[in-house]
């Protein structure tokens, strides 16, 4: 069951706390597990944001639907294989079912939290762009989903399966008090979050292990149409949502942050021609 809102937000809220106290510490271990602290905080607070506003979608689903059936007609003109295809495959192994609907379910958020403690511990280099283009993807993608669209599994009509229901796995409760939002179809941020894992895997490192990042980004693909909770054109405008954030965090907000960082790193009083004295220095001065 994935975390209530307000409950990520007083997870973030400690994860705050414990960052600004280990912060003060003289300890170098204590210094550093504090500003991760710090960085985990974040990720709770896009989480509960997320969560929070799909719960305000709930609000109107007569439009969702029916902006849901006009994407349902676009995926059935398109030459691709339509939702009730891709679970015609799936359903006729009860395993692959229940494990694709664990996935869905399990795999989202610690996925990208995982890869992002490997990050900050291991590769700190591509930390920064990492948690800046989540920050972004989510935001972006939040105000979105204010304009509330239901997934494929509302279109029952069309022959579309609750696969999750159907086998007592939904993340969701009774309609119109969700754990998160069930008209937050698109785009699908499972789908965002987990490209942009591939993409930090495979740039961070050269051993073999960095496949996880794109096999975990092609089986959320397809997990979240086999489950009926996304169109494929809700992982496309996560993709595209994905690609805009990058571009605004390679030419804005990485530069701004790295010119930051390096006018706090001098302090007030050092400047970039400030040196420290030599040894010949040192003997000129006692002549």
């Amino acid at each position: 069951m994935w975390i209530p809102w307000n409950w990520a937000l007083l997870i973030a809220a400690g994860l705050a706390t414990v960052g600004v106290l280990a912060h003060r510490m003289e300890n170098r271990w204590w210094v550093r597990s504090g500003s991760f602290a710090r960085e985990s905080a974040l990720v709770f607070v896009l989480y509960a944001v997320w969560n929070f506003v799909g719960r305000l979608s709930v609000m109107r689903v007569d439009g969702a639907l029916g902006r849901a059936e006009l994407l349902w007609d676009v995926e059935a003109w398109l030459p691709i294989p339509t939702v009730v295809q891709v679970q015609d495959v799936v359903l006729r192994f009860p395993w692959l079912v229940q494990a694709s609907n664990a996935y869905y379910a399990i795999a989202h958020v610690p996925g990208m939290v995982a890869v992002m403690v490997w990050l900050f511990w291991r590769h700190r280099e591509h930390y920064a762009w990492v948690r800046n283009s989540l920050a972004l993807m989510t935001a972006a993608g939040v105000a979105v989903h204010l304009i509330p669209i239901a997934p494929p599994r509302f279109l029952p009509h069309h022959g579309v399966i609750d696969t999750p229901l159907l086998y007592g796995q939904s993340v969701y409760t009774t309609f119109g008090s969700t754990v998160a939002g069930q008209l937050s179809a698109l785009p699908s941020l499972h789908v965002g979050w987990a490209v942009l894992v591939a993409l930090a895997t495979m740039r961070a490192t050269r051993s073999p292990g960095r496949w996880l990042g794109p096999l975990h980004a092609v089986t959320t693909v397809l997990v979240v149409v086999a489950t009926g909770n996304h169109f494929w054109l809700d992982g496309l405008a996560a993709i595209l949502i994905l690609a805009f954030a990058l571009h605004v965090e390679r030419q804005v907000v990485g530069p701004i942050a790295a010119a930051t960082g390096a006018r706090l790193a001098l302090g007030p009083r050092a400047r970039p021609t400030d040196r420290q004295p030599t040894g010949a220095d040192t003997a000129r001065q006692k002549v």
